[in-house]
């Protein structure tokens, strides 16, 4: 048994690069970002581009009393959080402000008390996550897709999949 040699243009039942790469059905670039297709080149596989997370705001009026909180929000994943924790936090977002966001508003919970982060220090830990912190974070980080069932100006009944309820107090800033 010898060696086969990868030619530039199938010759009988032999591959070329290109094709071989098409078999693990990944998208294939050349190293100028252009599909490529059986030509022997340097490829790079592209990795999948992740799904936006919805537009929150949008749904809800420009006077709304969260808007400018959501608007940053919305704009980009803060430092030190994963990319599917801060879709799902704006699912979440979604969710509460349509229920609860007037009623939130009017008890006196602030952009901080629903969204509130721990300010990262200058030079995180490599398993640094601003997401650990319970004692700094606002009441939508927490929701993980389970529903708030009512709101005081305090606090924050959370119930969770099994039908059990627990409480979020604000923190006292």
């Amino acid at each position: 048994m010898g060696y086969q040699k990868f030619s530039e243009r199938p010759q009988g039942d032999h591959l070329t690069l290109g094709a071989l790469g098409g078999l693990g059905g990944q998208h294939l670039q050349n190293s100028k970002g252009q599909a490529t297709g059986g030509e022997a080149q340097i490829l790079t596989l592209t990795p999948p581009k992740a799904p936006k997370p919805p537009k929150v705001l949008a749904s809800f009026p420009a006077s709304f009393p969260y808007a400018d909180t959501l608007d940053r929000l919305e704009r980009r994943c803060p430092d030190y959080v994963a990319a599917n924790r801060w879709q799902q936090c704006l699912i979440d977002a979604q969710r509460f402000l349509a229920a609860w966001g007037d009623k939130a508003a009017a008890l006196g919970w602030t952009g901080a008390d629903l969204f509130g982060l721990h300010e990262p220090p200058a030079k995180p830990h490599s398993s640094y996550s601003r997401l650990s912190r319970y004692d700094a974070l606002g009441l939508l980080w927490l929701l993980r897709g389970r529903r708030v069932v009512a709101i005081s100006d305090t606090t924050a009944a959370i119930e969770s999949a099994s039908g059990a309820v627990f409480t979020y107090r604000k923190a006292s800033r």
